[in-house]
């Protein structure tokens, strides 16, 4: 029988503006450049506490930017467990980590990995990159994204693989199952995103990889205080894929009278701590720069937006 929960919302912290990757589609929100590291202390976690506390979220999602290159990535999961017990980190896979270190990760509270594989064939992922490479980069680059799925796998910590749905059936077919041969039991979800610049045509290809999978529903979740659901699907051959789709939905106080709300893909997608500078800012809005939407922190937290977010009340 289907199932459908609602799952908590979380609070995103951009550890770092730097990546090293040059992936042209990343979420590149804002001005990347101006985005400095995190700097774990008092200040840092202060924000963080005050804006969980008055937004009613519980989980803290770890982004970037590669987030794992940040050199204090250590110490920032253990004092961010003090305020929350679920922490979840999205990555690349491509800088190397041992089994040992992602276990000691795990110890200072990391409760859950999402690795992005946007294509399991080392000329695809080449392509990929803005700045130019050899293919040597790429084939090491995608030994250790299979590698560090292992070693996430192994240390005990949840995972999960992320990879978007582009137009071309054929290679995310392909790309699809090389990821659920890696499913060696369900400790590691595999999942599939829809393309938010061509959802339907995303969709479709979707649909006829769930064909081609002999794929049944099992169960779906919601995403408090969003249009984002989840199905959880089961092939013929007993391997576990899960399918997220996601639409634009929008926030009254931001998008309401937005000038670019015709061109845009994302719509309210959820609280974002950056640090600018000195200061750590809330970004609600990927695409614009305008004070309604980057906001110090300690003036987001006595805005009125803050009491939209915690009711969820998002138009889709």
């Amino acid at each position: 029988m289907e199932n459908m929960t609602i799952t908590m919302p979380a609070i995103r912290i951009k550890l770092t503006g730097t990546c090293n990757r040059t992936c042209p589609f990343c979420h590149e929100e804002g001005d990347m450049k101006n985005i400095k590291n995190v700097i774990p202390n008092d200040d840092f976690y202060t924000c963080i506490d005050q804006i969980m506390k008055k937004t009613a979220i519980g989980r803290i999602m770890l982004t970037g930017g590669e987030p794992t290159i940040h050199p204090e990535f250590m110490s920032i999961v253990s004092g961010l467990s003090k305020l929350s017990d679920e922490i979840s980190v999205t990555t690349n896979g491509i800088k190397k980590i041992s089994v040992d270190e992602w276990s000691q990760f795990k110890n200072a509270g990391l409760t859950k990995v999402v690795v992005s594989i946007h294509d399991t064939s080392a000329k695809d992922l080449l392509s990929l990159e803005s700045i130019k490479k050899n293919l040597s980069w790429a084939e090491n680059a995608l030994e250790n994204q299979f590698n560090n799925v292992k070693n996430i796998v192994e240390s005990g910590i949840d995972s999960r693989i992320n990879i978007v749905a582009y137009g071309d059936f054929d290679k995310t077919l392909k790309s699809v199952k090389t990821l659920l041969n890696l499913q060696k039991d369900r400790a590691l979800e595999i999942r599939l995103l829809n393309n938010l610049v061509e959802p339907f045509e995303s969709q479709e290809v979707i649909e006829d990889i769930l064909k081609n999978l002999g794929a049944s529903k099992i169960n779906g979740y919601q995403r408090a205080g969003s249009s984002n659901v989840t199905n959880r699907y089961i092939t013929s051959e007993g391997k576990i894929l899960s399918v997220k789709i996601a639409f634009p939905y929008y926030l009254n106080s931001i998008c309401s009278n937005c000038p670019v709300k015709d061109k845009c893909y994302e719509g309210f997608y959820g609280v974002r701590v950056e640090r600018i500078m000195n200061e750590y800012y809330v970004r609600l809005c990927i695409y614009k720069q305008t004070t309604d939407v980057l906001i110090p922190w300690m003036d987001f937290i006595n805005s009125p937006t803050v009491n939209e977010i915690q009711k969820g009340n998002v138009i889709i």
